[in-house]
């Protein structure tokens, strides 16, 4: 079990597989004041944040994509700075969560695609992954592209993936991507394999020898190759 440091190395790896592009659209002030909220004595403090963020004329798919991974950046850069501890992390990110949920329920159906017709779209991690909120913020874009996904919590009680999405951290190892990247292909009778999140930012070529159909974190170019690829995933008429 890593200590110290390594836990921290460990941890930021985790976050930074959030949507790295998207970073240097956010306002500081905005992350500055979010990080506090989720982190507050007062439970639902990222609420009224979240409102006020709103009002100033963010919009709720920008929380979602840009604010909630700018956010959980910034706890591990805290974490990795002795700013933070585990407990405010993991109660950081319990909380992000939450803001998703409520973010996501105030969408407006301009920011959402239709629903497409698709195969089995799974969303999978390196084993040991130690926060699952980047997975869910990558489940809430897919969402409003009009793809329902579903998260692997077992590998072994799937066997139905027409597609398998990766979220890989700047923390996983080679070897944990072509170990994830190999799973990812027994879930399935010939599933797509896609990989991205943060290793992606960090070292493409190490991604690129992991073994998958696809590495990119741009959601476009994962859905365009997906259907250039004979994957069902056609609109409804």
């Amino acid at each position: 079990m890593p200590r110290g440091h390594e836990i921290a190395r460990v941890a930021r790896g985790a976050l930074q597989a959030i949507a790295l592009d998207l970073m240097p659209l956010a306002q500081q002030d905005h992350v500055q004041r979010l990080t506090g909220a989720v982190l507050s004595p007062r439970q639902d403090a990222w609420r009224n944040v979240g409102l006020a963020m709103i009002d100033a004329g963010c919009r709720p798919a920008d929380i979602i994509d840009i604010y909630i991974p700018a956010t959980a950046r910034r706890l591990g850069d805290d974490w990795l700075d002795d700013a933070a501890s585990f407990a405010d992390v993991t109660l950081g990110c319990v909380r992000l969560r939450s803001l998703l949920t409520w973010a996501d329920d105030m969408l407006d159906e301009l920011d959402v695609m239709p629903s497409i017709t698709h195969g089995q779209v799974y969303l999978l991690t390196p084993e040991g992954a130690q926060h699952r909120l980047g997975q869910h913020v990558f489940m809430a874009q897919l969402l409003r592209h009009g793809v329902a996904a579903r998260i692997v919590s077992d590998p072994a009680e799937v066997s139905d993936a027409d597609i398998v999405m990766i979220s890989a951290s700047g923390a996983d190892t080679q070897q944990a991507l072509i170990d994830t990247v190999n799973c990812a292909r027994r879930i399935g009778r010939d599933p797509f394999v896609i990989l991205g999140g943060g290793a992606v930012e960090i070292d493409r070529g190490r991604c690129k020898g992991a073994g998958a159909d696809l590495v990119t974190n741009d959601l476009d170019i994962a859905l365009s190759e997906c259907r250039a690829r004979g994957h069902p995933l056609r609109l409804r008429r």
